[in-house]
């Protein structure tokens, strides 16, 4: 038996049941990992899973039906297909618009959302960064295919992020999918005021 329904509803089914959702993918193959991607659709998100890494053309935005058995990973709940046949194209294009929220609000229920977040960047290493927003802060887990560039990453930026919720060993991150989903908008008033001292202490030991 195959359950109709949408990706909410999909989340509450057992691990097992077959279900049939339509979604707007999110996040492609070969960005977070070459077995999976994401699909959105009214403010929820889940991932889909193929073993065999058999899938067909698709790109953000386009829209599919997929046919699965849900099941779950670390907590994380996901479609896991079979074949090719099991992702059906659906001809006209979608949009997922990213849910604007706070560090504080996010919880294993957003797992597989597309969420916006604006913050500072704490913490900068060569696969994370750390993002507080104020109420709490969140791991940004960098894959290695999204090919982001941490160069303009800098701790004290203020930054919008953009991203997939996700688990990473049972702890939720945030997966930004490009650059494009980093959006460094300004410098925080501590870090202004702490290059100031270093500069002034700078030029104090070159005096002497």
């Amino acid at each position: 038996t195959i359950i109709a329904t949408t990706i909410a509803g999909a989340k509450l089914q057992d691990v097992g049941d077959r279900v049939e959702v339509y979604g707007v993918v999110t996040a492609l193959p070969n960005v977070f990992g070459s077995q999976y991607f994401y699909i959105g659709h009214e403010g929820e998100g889940i991932q889909v899973y193929m073993y065999k890494k058999d899938f067909p053309n698709l790109y953000e935005g386009k829209g599919v039906y997929v046919i699965g058995e849900i099941s779950e990973t670390s907590g994380e709940m996901r479609i896991k297909i079979k074949e090719k046949t099991d992702i059906r194209l659906h001809d006209e294009p979608g949009v997922v618009s990213p849910t604007s929220t706070e560090i504080s609000m996010l919880d294993a229920q957003d797992y597989g959302g597309l969420v916006s977040l604006a913050g500072e960047i704490t913490e900068v290493k060569s696969s994370h960064a750390y993002l507080d927003d104020g109420t709490e802060e969140v791991k940004l887990y960098f894959k290695r295919g999204a090919g982001i560039s941490k160069k303009f990453v800098e701790v004290g930026s203020l930054a919008s992020v953009t991203g997939v919720v996700s688990q990473s060993k049972g702890n939720l991150v945030v997966l930004p999918r490009s650059n494009a989903d980093i959006k460094v908008t300004g410098v925080s008033q501590a870090a202004v005021i702490k290059k100031q001292q270093a500069e002034e202490l700078k030029e104090k030991y070159m005096e002497i």
